[in-house]
């Protein structure tokens, strides 16, 4: 499908699962039901079609590693896990893969920032929403499409543009070490002060949004769980103009990365 109409895409690899069907493979070992990986031939064969990216060595769920490892274990574990990639898909293939899809969209400073090291130049999150040039490139929205999509929320992914904001609390990425933050940002775009409203994950919040200051604030009530959650912020612009923006951040008690 993706040859007949002219799409482009990309295969983001993580290098372990295919590792494991080469070694089968190379000792004449049949492949288990948990080792049916693309083989190298396979994904060879779609490479006209398909750019081949990274997806980290070991998909690991990296939030989880670094509240398991010490500060430099992680850091030793980051430079394996984003730099591994790179060596197996340039042995294999040839191809220099310089773009990251994160495992389970999960990042914070200390892994965009040994991204930026290990020499990605690009880096997909799990946050939806548009993109446009005012995103960082190591922090790009990606919609995942899934089964059954209405034909609505499919076309709204091709008109609803970026809500730009000056500043946020929690920000993208960002580690708080309370269960109970007070939700802040600062909107640049000109927009209807009732339109403005909150979400986290799939669920809306209660908005107070102060027009001369262009500040959204939302209170949370009750706790947050320890771990991830997605913060979206919708508002229509004065021209009409559909906008939004998500942004990832992480609970983690004891951490003092965050105050409100």
């Amino acid at each position: 499908v993706l040859k007949r109409y002219g799409y482009p895409g990309v295969l983001f690899l993580y290098t372990d699962f295919i590792g494991w069907r080469v070694a089968r493979e190379k000792a004449g070992k049949k492949l288990s039901k948990g080792e049916q990986a693309l083989s190298l031939e396979e994904i060879g064969k779609m490479r006209d079609l398909l750019d081949l990216q990274s997806h980290t060595k070991s998909h690991f769920n990296l939030a989880k590693k670094a509240g398991k490892l010490g500060p430099k274990a992680f850091q030793e574990l980051l430079k394996v896990e984003l730099g591994e990639p790179r060596e197996r898909i340039r042995e294999w293939f040839e191809k220099e893969a310089d773009w990251l899809a994160y495992p389970f969209g999960v990042y914070d400073p200390e892994v965009l920032k040994a991204a930026g090291e290990q020499g990605y130049h690009l880096a997909l999150t799990v946050n939806p929403g548009p993109n446009d040039r005012t995103v960082p490139l190591l922090r790009l929205k990606r919609d995942l499409l899934l089964y059954p999509s209405r034909r609505a929320a499919f076309q709204a992914l091709f008109t609803t543009k970026v809500l730009h904001l000056s500043s946020s609390f929690p920000g993208d990425g960002e580690v708080v070490d309370k269960d109970r933050p007070t939700f802040e940002a600062v909107l640049e775009d000109e927009v209807v002060p009732r339109s403005v409203r909150w979400s986290l994950g799939n669920k809306p919040l209660k908005t107070t949004y102060d027009p001369v200051t262009r500040t959204a604030r939302h209170g949370t009530t009750a706790p947050l769980h320890k771990g991830g959650h997605m913060l979206t912020l919708k508002a229509k612009g004065k021209d009409g103009q559909e906008r939004e923006t998500t942004w990832y951040f992480r609970v983690e008690p004891g951490k003092k990365e965050g105050k409100k």
